[in-house]
């Protein structure tokens, strides 16, 4: 074949000699052949002339008829949109130095590999194939992959038996193990203890006969720490049906888990308030009278003896009423009026009461901050609350130990707040109680704040503190949190929303005299005959006329009989057959102006709508103290 100067321009077939690429490479290779001559102007690739072409090369490119023709005069836009390519060939051409590289063909729109060689002075030979699919496969691979590397739940492939081949950024991210610790191991690398072996055969079962597994595991991580997952380990198969590796995709469930869990509990306390609401009213009408009684018997005895015993009933009657207390306080989180309080004199009374009073193989120890937020709250709840965490811990360190009450600011944010419904993120005050004691298993964790749930000894706890301690703390907005492990002691923490108002103290009033009645003439209405009579008794004992009915339809006609005469009706709410609430209304049809008092155990939000409707804002609580009774009826006089 002649040579063409590197300068020349001139165009022209092949001369004979060279005969055909066919001749030189056949005409079944599967890779396109072009031989071509390069034309240079100034000594720069300028176009090229094609000498021969094989039938692969018109097969791939589509072009035909192509020998002793430019280039440009086939593919007219190729120097603007593939100029890359005549830097390549001529280079190729005029050094004579092979090259191989991969490129995107704009004016074929195809991918091609090419290979180049000179096997003439100003002449070139590429031999290419079209790669466009498996640059396509390519690129979805690296989708694929980014995808993977990128994606927020775990992800790891193993061998058929299980050694881990690799692991995504979110894998190692969720269990704290690098990517180097976690290959060459397996899945047990993360297993807690928690599941049973039956559990992990059936799964192993499962995956090995080429189904899909999904479930839950409690895992433990790189730290130590313990977490939930969601799990799907699918089968990889080759071309033969054969297992070759297992995908397993993660999913951390824990703050879901524990989401659910305050959700079950929120519903199993619902329930038991539903029954502790039934017990505590009755409990209530029998202590009612009992509270009454011996405070009218004291100024009748003079001997010390029968004075004592009195004594004894009305402290007996006291305790039981605060024991019914407490369950009413889980139920519904009611207290009395809500004030800004300052926590610092409450805790230091406390620990004083505490070192006065706790054994001393217990060492206390109190941390206060100084610029304790204020609370919006009910002194004598929270005292309370105190008081039976405190308690707890004693009891939890008989051999002796360490209790330390910490308060400090904290801001709640939208996490906690969310695994603690229904308390909102924001500026809390968070009480710590901490013991050295005995700790607690899960399993009685679970149940602490349930009613009547105790694991002290018989006549040893009510089963109500921390059920108590729950429903005071919910109804201040905020929110209680528990870790224990057994032997490692037990630390609780309860979340108060803070105010950041100015503190307002009610300031202290002696006790004044016990109010005394004008002859005015009341109605007690109450189906339990023994405290209707008790009420009567300390009426009359101060001033009043009583009468007496032992349900809603008997004193609606009373009520009509003496229209006129009765100054207040004292009322139950919750009676059987005619309610309180529809005697009343019944009254009001006879007298829109008669004046009533409620008194109820347990008065639901129903009832309490009910009643302002009625124009009856106020209700006595059962039971009720002498004082409470006879001031409570005096205000109902005075509206």
């Amino acid at each position: 074949m002649s040579a063409t100067n590197a300068s020349g321009s001139t165009d022209g077939a092949p001369e004979s000699s060279t005969v055909t690429v066919s001749a030189l490479y056949g005409e079944n290779m599967v890779n396109a052949i072009a031989h071509c001559r390069m034309v240079f102007e100034n000594g720069q690739p300028k176009d090229f002339v094609y000498l021969a072409v094989n039938k692969a090369f018109e097969r791939l490119t589509g072009l035909e008829n192509v020998v002793g023709r430019r280039v440009t005069e086939i593919i007219p836009s190729i120097r603007d949109t593939d100029f890359g390519l005549f830097e390549i060939y001529g280079r190729v051409a005029r050094t004579g130095v092979p090259e191989h590289f991969e490129t995107y063909v704009s004016a074929l729109q195809q991918w091609f590999s090419i290979t180049a060689y000179s096997p003439l002075e100003g002449q070139f030979v590429v031999v290419f194939d079209a790669i466009t699919e498996r640059k396509k496969e390519e690129d979805e691979l690296r989708t694929l992959s980014r995808a993977i590397e990128q994606s927020p739940v775990s992800i790891a492939l193993t061998d058929p038996v299980g050694t881990i081949q690799y692991v995504n950024p979110s894998f190692t991210k969720a269990c704290g193990y690098g990517q180097e610790e976690l290959r060459g191991q397996t899945m047990r690398i993360l297993r807690s203890g928690t599941a049973t072996p039956a559990q992990y055969r059936e799964l192993w079962e499962t995956i090995t006969a080429g189904r899909e597994w999904h479930g839950q595991f409690c895992n433990r991580k790189r730290s130590g720490e313990l977490f939930w997952e969601r799990e799907s380990i699918s089968p990889v198969f080759d071309g033969h049906g054969k297992v070759t590796h297992f995908v397993v995709v993660k999913e951390d469930i824990t703050e879901r888990r524990e989401l659910e869990e305050h959700l079950r509990r929120s519903q199993r306390m619902e329930a038991v308030g539903t029954l502790a609401s039934g017990i505590a009213h009755d409990l209530n009408n029998i202590l009612s009278p009992m509270l009454l009684a011996p405070e009218l018997l004291k100024d009748t005895v003079k001997g010390e003896k029968e004075r004592e015993l009195i004594d004894l009933i009305e402290h007996s009657a006291h305790r039981a009423s605060n024991v019914v207390k407490q369950l009413l306080t889980f139920i519904r989180g009611s207290g009395g009026d809500r004030v800004p309080l300052q926590l610092q004199p409450l805790l230091k009374e406390m620990h004083a009461i505490l070192a006065e009073t706790f054994p001393r193989e217990i060492t206390l120890c109190l941390d206060v901050s100084s610029n304790l937020f204020l609370v919006l709250g009910e002194i004598t709840q929270l005292h309370q609350v105190l008081l039976n965490l405190c308690v707890n811990a004693r009891d939890a360190m008989p051999g002796g130990g360490a209790l330390t009450v910490r308060a400090h600011n904290i801001a709640v944010d939208a996490k906690l707040a969310r695994v603690n419904p229904p308390s909102k993120p924001g500026p809390y005050i968070v009480l710590t109680v901490t013991d050295t004691g005995h700790g607690m298993t899960p399993k009685v964790i679970d149940r602490i704040f349930d009613p009547f749930f105790t694991t002290k000894g018989v006549g040893k706890g009510t089963g109500l503190g921390l059920s108590t301690v729950l429903g005071i703390v919910r109804s201040h907005g905020g929110f209680v949190t528990v870790v224990s492990k057994p032997d490692e002691g037990t630390t609780f923490q309860v979340y108060l929303p803070a105010d950041l108002s100015e503190p307002l103290f009610p300031a202290s009033v002696p006790a004044a005299e016990l109010p005394r009645g004008q002859n005015e003439l009341i109605l007690v209405v109450d189906d339990e005959p023994n405290i209707a009579e008790a009420t009567r008794y300390v009426l009359e004992r101060y001033g009043y006329r009583a009468l007496v009915a032992t349900g809603g339809e008997e004193a609606l006609g009373l009520f009509r009989l003496l229209t006129g005469e009765i100054s207040l009706v004292l009322t139950d709410v919750m009676m059987p057959g005619m309610n309180g609430i529809t005697m009343l209304r019944g009254m009001r049809g006879v007298d829109p102006h008669v004046k009533a008092l409620v008194t109820s155990g347990m008065t639901s939000n129903y009832d309490h709508t009910e009643l302002v409707a009625l124009g009856i804002t106020e209700s006595l609580s059962k039971p009720c103290s002498l004082r409470e009774l006879l001031e409570a009826v005096q205000s109902a006089l005075s509206r």
